[in-house]
């Protein structure tokens, strides 16, 4: 049987997906709580880690007043952020493709975070962000593109 995946949340931004022990070590080492709502396939909506079936009495309640520790000094994690993986490519081979060689990488970037973050409502229940980087690495290699296009044209009618 596969191995389900999670999403905690952290202020109103998802996190994850993450394997089931990753949720269980962060919950033990005081990085999740009983109160953190979290959510994987079988719940019905985002629920409090401390109600779910196998992780009663493993997530302690959070000190009174308290915030959880910062993900960022959690070892060994590198945590996504709720944007499209592709929308930071595209934006960077967006402003990269003023070179012209890299806007066709820029333009399929774009064009693949787009689906991506159309994609994910469907999959997660949340839009993903990112959708003005998408965009950016769409127009500038669009634009740069069709640059490289001409230049190939004007050099091979000489």
């Amino acid at each position: 049987m596969a191995e389900r995946t999670w999403f905690y949340l952290v202020g109103s931004d998802h996190v994850g997906p993450v394997a089931e022990p990753v949720i269980r070590h962060m919950a033990v080492a005081g990085h999740l709580f009983a109160e953190s709502f979290v959510w994987t396939d079988g719940l019905g909506a985002w629920t409090p880690l401390g109600k779910v079936h196998g992780f009663e009495g493993v997530a302690l309640p959070a000190p009174q007043g308290q915030m959880p520790p910062s993900l960022d000094r959690f070892p060994g994690l590198s945590l996504p952020t709720g944007r499209s993986r592709w929308a930071g490519v595209a934006a960077n081979l967006g402003w990269l493709s003023v070179l012209v060689l890299p806007a066709p990488l820029a333009l399929a970037a774009g064009v693949t975070a787009l689906r991506e973050i159309l994609g994910s409502e469907a999959r997660v229940g949340r839009r993903l962000g990112g959708m003005g980087q998408a965009v950016f690495g769409i127009m500038m290699g669009s634009i740069f593109t069709a640059i490289l296009i001409w230049a190939i044209t004007a050099a091979a009618l000489r």
